[in-house]
């Protein structure tokens, strides 16, 4: 600290100003890097059951992916920060995250499981580098302006969770306008999804019908 110190009190004013300008475009950069990130995979963990519903393979990848990250928090931040530093730690962890959105392209259980184990072992680490980087360079910004830190923390924790929090809004945005189907807009779908009685899906839906179809009387 107390070198930080020394080498913040040498630097010119222009110099300060242009470290304090580097921080916050890099508090800008990683929050909206999240952002993006969390847009692709909540929208996508979301429609799990349903995209990979076949023998509950998407159900169950979700269960491994978050049995990995407690497995995780107890292990793997400490010493993956220690070994590789809190930047590389972030990198290497969002690649984590690809591996599983990768592995939605070909949903096997050879792919999407070990996709799964990957992202949960690296999710912990990443949130560790995070929130040791924002305190880091909150610590520092004070000492730049000769601010509390506490208050320059939150504020810069502030600014990362404005972005990461309307990662919802965007990825349901994405699915709503992926997955809605306009009256007389063409779609690329199996004869088997047209043939479907729309007037029974989503909130009409109501298994008492279902039945009642299926029941010998109707058959006959």
């Amino acid at each position: 600290c107390d070198k930080v110190r020394a080498k913040f009190a040498n630097m010119s004013e222009e110099e300060t100003k242009v470290a304090k300008r580097g921080i916050m475009k890099n508090v800008v950069v990683i929050s909206f890097a999240f952002m993006l990130l969390f847009t692709a995979f909540q929208s996508m963990a979301n429609l799990q059951s349903s995209i990979n519903k076949v023998k509950g393979l998407g159900t169950y990848s979700l269960a491994v992916i978050y049995g990995a990250l407690v497995t995780s928090c107890m292990f793997v931040p400490s010493l993956m920060i220690k070994k590789l530093t809190v930047k590389w730690t972030m990198v290497v962890s969002i690649f984590c995250y690809s591996t599983y959105i990768a592995a939605q392209f070909y949903p096997q259980f050879y792919t999407l499981i070990p996709g799964a184990v990957i992202l949960g072992l690296g999710a912990a680490p990443m949130w560790s580098a995070k929130c040791t980087y924002l305190s880091q360079v909150g610590n520092i910004y004070g000492e730049l302006t000769n601010e509390p830190t506490e208050p320059i923390i939150v504020f810069f924790f502030g600014i990362f969770f404005l972005f990461f929090q309307s990662s919802s809004i965007w990825g349901n945005l994405i699915s709503s306008a992926v997955l809605s189907l306009k009256e007389g807009q063409e779609s690329n779908v199996t004869e088997e999804v047209v043939n479907v009685d729309l007037s029974r899906c989503g909130i009409n839906y109501c298994p008492l019908l279902e039945s009642v179809d299926e029941s010998p009387q109707n058959q006959s």
